[in-house]
């Protein structure tokens, strides 16, 4: 099959890295092809990975891939799914949507077209994570995402879409809630959110507080969990480790890697996405409350 990169960045440049060794590996990528506003950029991407250069748009649909992937900044993702949906299956770096009202244009599409909309969420094949979902009896989450960012803030909209996002859906997935109440504190800085302390109520049995931030002195990626049973451990993103209980010891994964890997399976039909365009509409009706300060969510 043909795989199409639309950006050639840092996190376009991952997956074409990624494609490469999937290829390298198996007969399941035939031909990688890469386009970018910025042509030069574009170009050294295709000769770094022994892609094919797509100058423009236009020769992105002439290039006719199977999947696109789609590695852009933040704020063009939803236009470009909503052209390229017509011409491939997706896979879209978060956020894929800002808006319910365009996830469920997307999901028309998909449904009109038969090709899929898979959201790219990495954490989803961290097996931290994964570990995460298999806890039955959990009371309580409480997750840092903190960093300093040192780039420009209007590239990744706000902090709720660049980190809040990532927890928002691994607690969703490892939940599986039915209804949902929060409340969020948003801290603002140059008009940009940078930080973001968001407090639910699932299903009022089991309650979270997320808190990612942007200006951080610190940098951390951890889950702190409470079991019903009065136990406690942490999960350590940041550093592959965890004191809970039942946790498998694993070598550290590539998850980019696996993700596109699922994305491929999913369109060849030989496996399920791990995450889907409703997936994407379920999170954005919580994200859209984060951003309002609070409310009822019915998932």
């Amino acid at each position: 099959m043909k795989v199409a990169v639309v950006g050639a960045g840092r996190m376009g440049q991952l997956h074409l890295s990624a494609l490469n060794k999937i290829r390298a590996e198996d007969n399941h990528v035939s031909e990688i092809g890469v386009f970018d506003i910025l042509s030069d950029k574009a170009r050294e991407a295709a000769d770094k990975y022994s892609a094919v250069h797509l100058p423009s748009l236009d020769d992105v649909f002439s290039f006719k891939p199977d999947l696109t992937i789609i590695a852009t900044p933040s704020a063009s993702h939803y236009e470009l799914a909503s052209k390229l949906i017509d011409l491939s299956s997706l896979l879209v770096e978060k956020p894929v949507i800002t808006k319910v009202e365009d996830g469920v244009a997307l999901l028309n599409k998909s449904r009109e077209t038969g090709h899929l909309v898979i959201p790219a969420h990495i954490e989803r094949f961290n097996p931290l994570i994964e570990h995460l979902a298999k806890i039955e009896d959990l009371y309580h989450i409480d997750a840092k995402r903190l960093s300093r960012l040192n780039r420009d803030f209007s590239v990744y909209i706000n902090v709720v879409f660049d980190l809040i996002l990532h927890d928002i859906d691994a607690v969703i997935w490892a939940t599986k809630p039915t209804t949902m109440t929060l409340r969020s504190i948003n801290i603002e800085k140059e008009k940009f959110i940078v930080s973001s302390i968001v407090s639910l109520n699932i299903d009022n049995y089991i309650t979270a507080v997320i808190h990612a931030s942007w200006v951080s002195s610190v940098k951390m990626r951890q889950y702190n969990i409470i079991r019903n049973s009065g136990n406690s451990c942490t999960l350590d993103l940041l550093n592959n480790r965890t004191d809970c209980e039942g946790y498998e010891p694993k070598a550290i994964v590539d998850q980019l890697l696996m993700e596109d890997r699922n994305a491929i399976g999913a369109v060849r039909g030989t496996e399920k996405p791990r995450t889907t365009i409703e997936d994407a509409i379920r999170d954005q009706r919580v994200i859209d409350a984060v951003l309002r300060g609070g409310g009822f969510i019915a998932i």
